[in-house]
């Protein structure tokens, strides 16, 4: 965007919606990204000619990757503040047939902002995903004077949710945490569920999985829809087999460091689906001949 007196019309980045008077923008990566516009009728409202003055200021549990950058008169009047410029005022004196008022306020994963005006609360009203245009010409004269806009930015929990589904076994069990178990979803043989939270982290945490499967079952464990696959760890002498997995690298730290929904869904192996994938092929024949073996 412009610095404060620039020519440039942010807008132009935006697809506008003539009907509504709405401005959006789809963003994709970590941050989302916010348009307000506002229409005001100088001549109608009865401004008087003169200087204002806005100040805006980011406040709270401010992220590296945020910004407020809010404008007005195609942003001849211009405050932007970030994490390494908390406050910043400008003014702007003009006599323009009307003034546009406009706000983007970038936001990252794992954190939720509010957005005030002079004390009024904006941010019901300011979403990602719409605009929002004012009728009401008292509320038009409440922004268009000297005021100050504060962002005030807060870390979002991290929840997880735990079920497990379908035919599941006596002896069952899941087990998965964040952090060394910081947070830990745990469902044991008479629970189906579990949830937990923890306080988000922009770097992440690390990963821990567990399930026990009986003899005679299967298991897929999803998160968030996806797939995720677990390693063989052992069978006890009762016939459960303990499947786990960890990680601790950057993509899988950011990647379910966020709103989890896990789910473990359990099934019967068929007499003949001897590796338990829910086939019968080939591959359990090999499966049967490397266990006579003595291979497996």
């Amino acid at each position: 965007m412009a610095g404060s007196g620039g020519d440039t019309d942010i807008t132009d980045q935006f697809t506008y919606n003539a009907a509504d008077n709405l401005y959006t923008r789809e963003t994709t990566g970590l941050a989302s990204e916010s348009l307000l516009f506002v229409f005001a009728d100088k001549n109608a409202l009865g401004i008087d000619d003169g200087e204002i003055t806005w100040t805006a200021v980011v406040t709270g549990e401010v992220p590296d990757a945020c910004s407020a950058d809010i404008g007005m008169d195609g942003m001849s009047l211009e405050v932007t503040v970030d994490k390494n410029t908390t406050q910043e005022s400008q003014s702007y004196y003009g006599d323009p047939m009307g003034y546009n008022v406009s706000a983007i306020v970038s936001c990252p994963a794992g954190y939720t902002y509010k957005l005030w005006f002079n004390g009024i609360d904006y941010t019901s009203k300011f979403t990602e995903d719409n605009g929002y245009s004012i009728e009401d010409e008292e509320e038009l004269r409440s922004l268009v004077v000297d005021g100050t806009w504060v962002v005030e930015f807060k870390k979002k929990d991290i929840t997880w949710n735990l079920k497990v589904i379908g035919e599941i076994p006596e002896g069952a069990k899941a087990d998965s945490g964040l952090d060394g178990l910081s947070l830990e979803v745990l469902v044991v043989p008479g629970q189906t569920s579990d949830t937990d939270s923890l306080e988000y982290s922009e770097g992440g945490y690390n990963v821990s999985l567990y399930v026990e499967v009986p003899a005679g079952y299967t298991f897929t464990l999803l998160g968030n829809g996806k797939e995720v696959t677990l390693e063989e760890l052992s069978t006890n002498s009762q016939g459960i087999t303990a499947w786990s997995a960890s990680f601790s690298d950057a993509e899988h730290r950011r990647l379910y460091s966020v709103d989890t929904d896990w789910i473990v869904a359990f099934r019967k192996i068929n007499d003949y689906d001897v590796n338990g994938d829910g086939t019968i092929s080939i591959a359990d024949v090999t499966k049967l001949v490397n266990v006579i073996l003595g291979k497996e």
